[in-house]
């Protein structure tokens, strides 16, 4: 594996991770954040899983 790939598997893993970020964090910072944590609780928590693997375990 060539470090060019390598480079590239990483960025296409990162980018993959940061786009559900930004979602979570763009829910986050939206003015009713009770209640939309409350509507978004299962997305929230798929996000966090998806960042976080390791979580896998632990929820499921």
């Amino acid at each position: 594996m060539s470090l060019i790939h390598q480079v590239l598997c990483i960025n296409k893993m990162l980018l993959f991770q940061f786009v559900p970020l930004l979602l979570f964090l763009r829910i986050l910072l939206q003015p009713n954040l009770l209640q939309i944590l409350y509507q978004k609780y299962n997305i929230i928590l798929h996000f966090l899983v998806l960042l976080f693997p390791c979580l896998n375990s632990y929820l499921y």
